[in-house]
């Protein structure tokens, strides 16, 4: 944010955050984490993954006081439910659900 001046902005995508790759002890040192500027829009409890796992490596996280405002936490949604696709149906495209979540 410092760097180029951003006010409002989204990172999104496999981060990997959580289960054995992101234990909860790292969430602490990590600034993506523990800044409150950071809001994380998919929480730990939510599978993100298709297969046995159950984990949320998938994630969206907003910043900004407009992104911040406006993301509706909670509002995460599988494209597959939307589309009304099984598991198998999801696994021959990828292992990992589509998500999308909600701006106002």
């Amino acid at each position: 944010m410092k760097r180029w001046g951003i006010k409002n902005g989204v990172v999104m995508g496999t981060l990997n955050a959580g289960c054995a790759y992101f234990p909860k002890e790292r969430w602490k040192t990590n600034p993506l984490c523990s800044d409150s500027r950071f809001t994380w829009l998919i929480s730990d409890d939510i599978n993100t993954v298709v297969g046995k796992k159950s984990c949320p490596y998938d994630r969206a996280v907003v910043a900004g006081d407009k992104m911040r405002a406006n993301a509706k936490q909670g509002s995460t949604v599988y494209v597959s439910d939307d589309l009304k696709l099984s598991a198998d149906s999801m696994a021959l495209v990828s292992d990992h659900y589509p998500i999308q979540f909600i701006i106002d």
